[in-house]
């Protein structure tokens, strides 16, 4: 299964880590050009995450790493870990959320499995994600 995971800070990293050392292929994609070339030669600004064995992986063919989204036709499942810093009237900013759906459904297959795993207020993937991939892709869940 190739999974990918969205936004490679401190949430993402790790969960592309985790399912590295679990024998998933995966992709990881960040719109920081500048992270996704350090993460493919092992280096991380995360202090306290070891990246060293990510161009290992690259060269096995296990981990592919884009700072665009079209590489997201090849995965099964899609994980959004992206920031959602609060407003101006303590509400969260979504902006990176609705991007990235936008992308997800500009890119991947109809029959990708999509999870938030981002910091927002309860009603967000039905409210927000659900409408966006249903344009896209139809009645989410029937197949």
């Amino acid at each position: 299964m190739d999974v990918a995971v969205i936004g490679l800070g401190y949430v993402g990293c790790p969960l592309l880590k985790r399912c590295l050392e679990k024998g998933l292929s995966a992709i990881g994609v960040d719109i920081d050009v500048n992270r996704i070339q350090d993460l493919s030669k092992g280096i991380n600004k995360i202090s306290t995450l070891d990246t060293s064995t990510f161009p290992n992986y690259v060269i096995a063919g296990k981990l592919k790493l884009s700072s665009t989204f079209d590489v997201l036709k090849e995965a099964e499942a899609v994980i959004i870990c992206l920031p959602t810093p609060l407003t101006k009237q303590h509400t969260p900013d979504l902006s990176y959320i609705e991007s990235s759906v936008k992308s997800i459904a500009e890119n991947a297959s109809k029959s990708v499995l999509v999870m938030l795993e981002s910091t927002t207020y309860p009603g967000t993937t039905i409210e927000v994600m659900l409408p966006v991939l249903e344009k896209a892709f139809g009645k989410v869940g029937v197949d």
